[in-house]
């Protein structure tokens, strides 16, 4: 199994369409963007690709100009056998507050609470926030 990678690179927001397109052009990679709260100028672009796509990953960077990128483009190998399901759940356990019992979609009911379903997902993202 070859091994998952993450780079993140920080440019201008101006960036983000053409910096997005590279998931068109390389369908194997993913692309995660989020607020830069270094710079409000900025956002930081996370990349996820496999070993076999870096190489061209990285000559599809090459063609744009290097001064505007903030950061170096360096990799990391993701742990994948981390558990973010069950981080997740651990994190955010279900919450009983007066009548309404507080859930995913996937947990059992209690007798004689109302349940409130929360299905996350990325509309609703993990709840999570720097």
């Amino acid at each position: 199994m070859t091994a998952l990678l993450t780079t993140t690179l920080t440019a201008p927001r101006s960036m983000a369409d053409l910096l997005l397109s590279l998931t068109d052009v390389l369908p194997a990679i993913s692309l995660d963007v989020a607020e830069d709260p270094a710079s409000a100028d900025n956002y930081r672009y996370t990349f996820f690709l496999t070993e076999d796509i870096k190489e061209p990953f990285l000559a599809a960077l090459d063609v744009l100009p290097p001064e505007l990128f903030t950061t170096p483009c360096t990799f990391d190998v993701v742990d994948t056998s981390i558990d973010y399901i069950a981080q997740n759940r651990a994190a955010f356990p279900p919450l009983t507050i007066g009548p309404f019992f507080v859930a995913r979609n996937d947990e059992d009911e209690p007798a004689g609470l109302i349940k409130l379903d929360i299905m996350p997902n990325r509309a609703f993202g993990s709840g999570e926030h720097a």
